[in-house]
């Protein structure tokens, strides 16, 4: 999974979707449509449970476990993540490798179009992560909605929600989010 990437999504198959989603997005049907994408921060966190051997196991050996090459794993260790429980900085980790890391190559293929990136980073304090897809509160600007409350704590930031809806409004309506 952190290698190959997300297993989920248009299938590369030659018949659906012919080539990657790099390739795809660059000269695919879609090429010169303006286009945001982005991540949160903790996209996969709820991955890695604190506790239990992932708080005594060396965290060099644990980064090594999900694939980083030693470097990676040397260069992680060496930022503030290292400070970070262990179960939380092998979800920042997991989702740098499996989502985060592919914004600026999506990104970057799109030459035919204009293309905005975002990394969502606000969470509540409790739960204390930017968690997957706390984000599309935001984006519809729904934080009454059942279930937010889990995900976003009790009293989410109504000006976040209205500054980020009002964005996406406005790059629907313009091809611009400002």
């Amino acid at each position: 999974l952190l290698r190959d990437g997300l297993m989920i999504g248009p299938l590369a198959d030659g018949v659906i979707v012919a080539s990657g989603v790099e390739t795809a997005v660059s000269t695919g049907v879609s090429a010169d449509v303006p286009l945001v994408l982005g991540a949160t921060d903790d996209e996969l966190a709820g991955l890695f449970h604190p506790g239990g051997l992932l708080d005594h196991a060396p965290r060099r050996a644990l980064l090594r476990a999900l694939g980083a090459s030693g470097a990676t794993a040397d260069r992680w260790l060496a930022t503030s993540e290292s400070g970070r429980g262990a179960a939380s900085m092998l979800g920042r980790y997991a989702t740098d490798a499996i989502l985060r890391s592919r914004v600026p190559r999506i990104a970057a293929a799109r030459t035919t179009a204009p293309t905005w990136t975002y990394c969502f980073s606000w969470h509540a304090q409790q739960p204390p992560r930017a968690g997957h897809c706390i984000d599309v509160p935001f984006v519809f600007d729904r934080l009454d909605a059942p279930g937010v409350d889990r995900v976003a704590g009790e009293a989410p930031p109504q000006e976040l929600a209205g500054a980020v809806h009002g964005g996406l409004v406005e790059f629907a309506r313009t091809g611009s989010p400002g």
